[in-house]
């Protein structure tokens, strides 16, 4: 387990734990950054991620701005952190709804976040070209003459560089309309050199707007979108899309067939792993008429047909909030559960495509607040990256 020495206290605007890290806010106005020392206590860890030489960046929520800091280590200790954002906002980072960080081959680091009163948050997209010593001013993700309300956006980045994100959107909605009926589901792609004009473009309709999203590239580089839908008769189950730099490639398709009629948000998003021979893996969470808990499954069809769903977790530690990674034959799940008294997050793996499965461990636990379970790689191994009150950020190899 890689983890830093200090731990923080209870960030309360968050409804995510706090980081466990090795650095201090200088807030005067002429830094923005945070030196080497101690976070603030209202410091969160909203996400992280390897980048390709297997430097580990995370995106830290602190007084109202966003930072990035890095390792070399593998967590055991981090540098100084640069700011994101250029003035202090409030920054959306919830368990469905959490800024994002990518970082692509050539050194570019991509950070997509929302902002702003939650009357009207709007998504923002913010840049550095220089391996994430400085970024440009955050670019505005929305068309200029739209002011609908933005969130819950999902972004990857493919190994050419081309930039993909997508995002709820309720431009010609009324929020309660959105909830009932769904939002839109919306995306912008371009390179470096077009992101300062990034056009928004609409792929689908009925997205629930409460459900994360989840994208992964398809072996032909193209990204792959799971997202909850709402269906006629309220039905909330799953369904897919594939994007390319045009637009839409054929039409969304249903992929979960659980019936789970609900007129409330959910607030479950599914999870997606798509392996390089091309075997798409799900996780997601239900209360359908036809089935009830977490399931996983996967297709070999890319997406058109899946195996029968395999149940996760005991269902009375009432499993769920599933992330799946899948690295080459190795496919690796982790979920919450609780007992009553603790969170557990469990794992299980399986070395042949999820066709086997080892049993259920425990790979971390806490009485405490908690966030979600993550799954990153560096493409050697699997590591789950949890927040919790108890032990702040931690990076849990699951060997």
């Amino acid at each position: 387990m890689a983890v830093c020495s200090q731990r923080l206290g209870v960030m309360a605007v968050l409804s995510l734990a706090l980081v466990s890290g090795c650095a201090s806010l200088d807030s005067s106005p002429r830094s923005r950054s945070l030196a080497v020392g101690k976070l603030p206590e209202d410091a969160a860890v909203a996400a992280a991620v390897f980048g390709p030489n297997g430097r580990l960046w995370r995106l830290i929520v602190a007084d109202q701005a966003l930072y990035v800091d890095t390792s070399d280590d593998g967590g055991t200790s981090y540098g100084a952190a640069v700011a994101v954002t250029p003035h202090p906002e409030p920054i959306l980072a919830r368990a469905e709804d959490r800024p994002s960080i990518a970082v692509d081959a050539q050194g570019g680091v991509y950070v997509v976040y929302t902002a702003g009163a939650h009357a009207a948050p709007v998504t923002y997209l913010a840049y550095s070209a220089d391996g994430g010593r400085q970024f440009d001013a955050p670019l505005p993700l929305r068309d200029p003459a739209d002011h609908s309300r933005h969130y819950q956006a999902s972004m990857i980045v493919a190994p050419a560089g081309q930039l993909y994100v997508f995002w709820n959107d309720e431009r010609g909605k009324e929020p309660a309309a959105a909830e009932s009926h769904g939002a839109a589901l919306y995306y912008a792609t371009g390179d470096r050199p077009a992101m300062a004009s990034l056009s928004n473009r609409k792929l689908a309709e009925g997205l629930c707007n409460c459900c994360r999203l989840d994208v992964d590239l398809d072996v032909d580089g193209l990204p792959v979108v799971l997202a909850r839908f709402v269906y006629p008769g309220q039905v909330r189950d799953h369904g897919m899309l594939k994007a390319s730099p045009p637009g839409l490639l054929g039409t969304p398709w249903r992929v979960t067939e659980d019936d789970w009629q609900i007129e409330a948000c959910p607030m479950h998003g599914p999870a997606l792993s798509i392996a390089r021979d091309g075997r798409y893996h799900i996780a997601w969470f239900t209360q359908g008429r036809r089935r009830q808990g977490l399931f996983y499954a996967h297709s070999d069809d890319r997406g058109l047909h899946f195996s029968a769903p395999m149940a996760l977790g005991r269902s009375q530690a009432l499993p769920g909030h599933a992330d799946i990674l899948a690295l080459g034959h190795r496919v690796v799940l982790v979920w919450q559960e609780f007992d009553g008294k603790q969170t557990h997050i469990r794992a299980m793996q399986s070395e042949d495509r999820g066709e086997t499965w080892s049993a259920p461990v425990t790979a971390a636990k806490t009485g405490a607040a908690s966030d979600n379970p993550f799954l990153i790689s560096d493409m050697r191994r699997v590591f789950l990256s949890w927040n919790s009150v108890e032990h702040g950020h931690r990076l849990i190899p699951i060997d």
